[in-house]
Formats: structure tokens, sequence, C-alpha cells
């Protein structure tokens, strides 16, 4: 979602994302997931000038809500990918009451 939002302005992933930067939807995220971010948002292929990400990302480091899963215990739910496994620890401990993806295949346990 935060890839397709910095490379389609006018989609609904931007809506999101403008949301999130505008207050109106509290992001969870903790170390993990926003060293994910950078990294995908840094990849050379999807040509995201890098002030660009380094701009959204403090944005989001700031507005979010920062969780700690450290401490978790073992999740109820199976995920297939161990790289998505932050977002469903982040999603549980903080009580979110959505998690926003376009990877349905990974989080489609959670419709």
């Amino acid at each position: 979602v935060l890839v397709s939002a910095i490379l389609k302005r006018n989609s609904k992933p931007a809506q999101i994302l403008d949301a999130v930067l505008g207050g109106k939807i509290l992001l969870v995220i903790n170390e993990q997931i926003l060293k994910e971010y950078s990294e995908v948002l840094h990849r050379p292929k999807l040509k995201i000038p890098p002030d660009k990400a380094d701009a959204v990302l403090r944005s989001i480091s700031f507005s979010a809500e920062w969780v700690d899963t450290q401490s978790s215990q073992i999740l109820p739910v199976s995920i297939r990918d161990p790289d998505d496994l932050p977002f469903a620890e982040a999603a549980i401990c903080s009580g979110a009451e959505a998690i926003v993806t376009g990877n349905l295949k990974q989080f489609g346990f959670l419709r």
C-alpha cells in the first residue's frame, strides 16, 4: 500500500497514506516495520527519490503509534511468509481494528 501510494498519487492507497499523515488513521508500527518500509522505498527499481522516501518515513515515524512486539506471545494465527510476521504482531499487540494491505494472499485469514 505504501509503495502504491507514493507511485500513484491519485490512487486509493494514496488516500490512505494521506489519511495516515493527516492524523485521520493511526498507523501502528515497530522497528522491523519501519526498517522494511525503508528498504522497500529505497529500492532502485522503484525510482522513488531518496529525499521523498526519507520524508515519508520521517512523517510515518512521527505520526505512528509505536508498539513493542518483543514481548508478544505466540500468535493465534499462522503466517505463510515470515517477513509478514511483524505486521501481524503489531496489529495484534496494539489491538488494531484492521490491517490495510494489498497482500490478501498472506493476510486473507483476517477477512
